[in-house]
């Protein structure tokens, strides 16, 4: 497997890759409901980013640029897109401030799926804490509804 896609110690999205998210950033409208992020976000000047400047960019900006760019690839981009898509479903779902029976088979779903995805696709990588954490979460949407911190 190629090494610029994550398989050894090779960068996941290159400079390349970022450079085409800094443009779709610089060309997506979002709603006013929705914080902006940093420009230069993953860069070294721009420093930290909040959860929710994370949020944005996972469910939004790198959403719109990885379907674009890897979307049409039938090989290991179009794996890695599908992990990634799973992620930002459970992302969503999680996220959302009403929850039903339906959301969190969806959730539980699409969690268990990204991380075995995560599994078979970043050799190099071991499961986390958080990881593990993740998959309860359905459960906690079940017992307790949305969380709205």
């Amino acid at each position: 497997m190629p090494n610029d896609v994550g398989h050894a110690k090779g960068a996941l999205l290159g400079k390349d890759v970022m450079e085409a998210i800094w443009e779709d950033m610089s060309f997506t409208q979002l709603p006013s409901w929705v914080s902006s992020v940093p420009c230069n976000w993953g860069t070294t000047k721009r420093g930290k980013l909040s959860a929710d400047n994370w949020r944005v960019i996972i469910t939004i900006h790198l959403t719109i640029t990885l379907i674009w760019l890897w979307g049409h690839d039938n090989g290991h981009k179009k794996e890695l897109l599908n992990n990634f898509i799973d992620l930002v479903c459970a992302v969503c779902i999680a996220n959302m401030r009403v929850s039903s029976k339906d959301q969190v088979k969806a959730y539980n779903h699409h969690i268990t799926r990204y991380l075995s995805g995560l599994r078979r696709l970043y050799l190099d990588q071991k499961v986390k804490p958080v990881h593990h954490a993740a998959l309860h979460l359905g459960d906690l949407l079940e017992l307790f509804g949305p969380i709205h911190s």
